[in-house]
């Protein structure tokens, strides 16, 4: 399973996964979480989320220990948005 051995949430059958020519497996766990965000397809949806509330979850590894500059975070995730061509679900 290719994405979750590169966000580092499993180990590779065989070999190292690397991105950008790092183990992952060596990164720390936050290094790595700003690297990659996986958002699995099998997780039950929140109901009461919106498009930008998900995209937001994306920005936890970006934050300090007392959250992060909610209109930059937000400014990020839109413009993640935009590039995806969700921007309009925001």
């Amino acid at each position: 399973l290719l994405l979750p051995s590169l966000a580092g949430l499993r180990a590779p059958a065989a070999g190292v996964a690397r991105l950008l020519d790092d183990d992952v497996g060596g990164l720390p766990r936050r290094e790595a979480a700003r690297r990659v965000a996986l958002l699995p397809q099998d997780l039950e949806p929140n109901p009461g989320a919106s498009v930008l509330e998900t995209a937001l979850t994306g920005r936890y590894a970006h934050q300090g220990p007392w959250g992060g500059d909610d209109a930059q975070d937000a400014r990020i995730a839109l413009e993640a948005l935009r590039r995806l061509g969700g921007a309009g679900h925001a």
